[in-house]
């Protein structure tokens, strides 16, 4: 998808990211969701699952400051998995990953307060970076981001819906 400026994350925004997935392969890095060119100190966001520990990953930067999540439990078995990501930009403790509805944060890395806008000029992307490295091999279905950061009730919802279609409002709290 071309550079989608309403995809940009402003200052002081909370949001998250959520897809199923279903890998194919376990060998390389395989990025989910992207709006980002790699993992490092470049402005933007992506969830990405890493080779070496197929655990569940996030980076998010403003091109100065960066703060990472890491997960771990890893998704090595072939099958479905439901992946959330939530950023609250006011909390190190409510942002996490769950990995099929559960809390999944072992680790963080940079100080969250820092981090200001998360706009750039690149493509947002499904199943690669920005610009097309780390692609995912496998499936990534019912991607969705939300402009506010989910609570465990509602990761628990998102998750026991599966892929049905559900309809609701397109900003704010459901």
């Amino acid at each position: 998808m071309d550079n989608q400026t309403s995809l940009d994350i402003a200052d002081t925004q909370d949001f998250t990211l959520e897809a199923w997935i279903y890998r194919d392969s376990f060998t390389t890095d395989d990025t989910v969701i992207a709006k980002k060119n790699d993992q490092t100190t470049a402005a933007g966001y992506i969830l990405y699952i890493d080779d070496s520990t197929d655990d569940v990953n996030v980076v998010v930067s403003d091109g100065t400051d960066t703060f990472s999540m890491n997960g771990t439990l890893a998704i090595t078995a072939i099958g479905w998995n439901h992946v959330v990501v939530v950023f609250d930009e006011d909390s190190a403790t409510n942002s996490t990953i769950y990995v099929n509805s559960l809390p999944d944060k072992e680790s963080t890395s940079g100080t969250i307060g820092n981090v200001n806008s998360l706009t750039n000029a690149v493509d947002f992307r499904v199943g690669s970076e920005s610009d097309s490295g780390e692609p995912f091999i496998g499936q990534i279905d019912n991607v969705k981001l939300y402009n506010y950061a989910a609570n465990a009730t509602q990761v628990k919802m998102f998750y026991n819906e599966g892929s049905s279609t559900r309809f609701g409002p397109s900003s704010g709290q459901p």
